[in-house]
């Protein structure tokens, strides 16, 4: 009984040592990692608002285009890349063929982009196919409805989408 009792009066000191370690030698390292964990910068791009005429009609507006990537090293993608590639060929008329090369001979190990400015219903019927390893992500690009109609006005931006001129 008085081992245990023993036992129970230095599990205290046992715990306050351990924490003294910690803030005096680990404590540095530990709260930088802490830091990291808790903080990251992502940078959202602002979606552009419509820019209309006096009569409600649209000028211009933001549309969305979908880049697709391919992580061919995903588990279960190597069943299915068959199937993905003549479909994928299917819906944007590029051949299977040249799809299956631009994965194989990627740079990356692991990264691919196959198609750039795939349009709304292409990039929800990728969506549902539920291939893994299949990245889309978007982009907008300002769409003009009515061409050079008063351009000097609505303006032009530069291929980053940053404002060049105008509203």
């Amino acid at each position: 009984m008085y081992v245990v009792l023993t036992l129970l009066a230095l599990l205290p000191l046992a715990v306050a040592g351990r924490v003294a370690w910690l803030a005096l030698v680990e404590g540095g390292p530990l709260r930088e990692a802490g830091e990291q964990q808790a903080s990251s910068h992502v940078v959202l791009p602002a979606k552009r608002g419509p820019i209309l005429d006096r009569a409600g009609r649209t000028l211009a507006v933001d549309a969305a285009r979908y880049d697709l990537a391919l992580d061919p090293t995903v588990p279960g993608f190597r069943d299915e890349q068959a199937s993905f590639f003549e479909r994928l060929s299917k819906l944007t008329g590029r051949s299977a063929e040249a799809l299956r090369r631009a994965v194989a001979n990627r740079a990356s190990r692991q990264y691919v982009r196959l198609l750039r400015g795939l349009t709304e219903p292409q990039k929800e019927a990728i969506e549902a196919w539920n291939v893994p390893g299949v990245l889309l992500e978007a982009r907008f690009a300002r769409r003009y409805n009515y061409g050079t109609t008063a351009a000097h006005v609505l303006g032009h931006t530069g291929a980053d989408g940053e404002g060049l001129a105008g509203l």
